[in-house]
């Protein structure tokens, strides 16, 4: 399939309202998720080539399932494309740069290397100038990830704040008044 033909369906996505695209050749799948933003542009979620997937093993067949009906119908490729983007490598990066993940970096160090004096600053810059590639903390995708990571961070806070001991885990009847 040529680019030409991915572009094409998109445009025809966008002019109808779909949020999905579905475009192939019978050998070739390719799942994308439209982003309507300025300008227009798809989020693959899934490329199969159903003649090279080894279908004995699970692992590369349980993609097929999300093409079935009843995938559609159950929204498993939303839930499929959520999980992609919690482990998108501008998830990854927004989360390592955050305060939380800077402090136990500093943690570590510290307990590496007792004398020396590390700021969560210094570190942050390190990661970005020399371990983080720039176009993953640079650009929208990058800022989409980020306000992800700070919503959630916020969201964890008001749970703590309500009371509940770790944010990780959800409330007990215990926990509960």
């Amino acid at each position: 399939m040529k680019d030409a033909h991915a572009k094409q369906a998109l445009d025809y996505a966008c002019n109808q309202g779909c949020e999905w695209v579905v475009l192939t050749n019978g050998q070739h799948w390719r799942v994308s998720q439209v982003c309507f933003t300025k300008p227009i542009d798809a989020d693959v979620i899934l490329d199969l080539d159903i003649l090279a997937i080894n279908h004995r093993k699970d692992s590369e067949a349980e993609p097929l399932a999300l093409l079935s009906r009843e995938a559609w119908q159950k929204s498993s490729l939303e839930d499929y494309a959520t999980q992609k983007q919690a482990l998108s490598r501008f998830t990854i990066a927004a989360v390592l740069l955050s305060e939380p993940s800077l402090g136990i970096i500093r943690r570590e160090i510290r307990r590496i290397s007792k004398d020396v004096k590390v700021e969560l600053a210094d570190i942050e810059k390190v990661l970005r100038q020399e371990v983080i590639k720039r176009e993953i903390i640079e650009g929208e995708k990058a800022e989409s990830a980020k306000k992800l990571v700070s919503k959630a961070a916020k969201k964890a806070l008001r749970v703590v704040e309500k009371g509940v001991l770790d944010p990780t885990i959800p409330p007990t009847p215990a926990h509960q008044e």
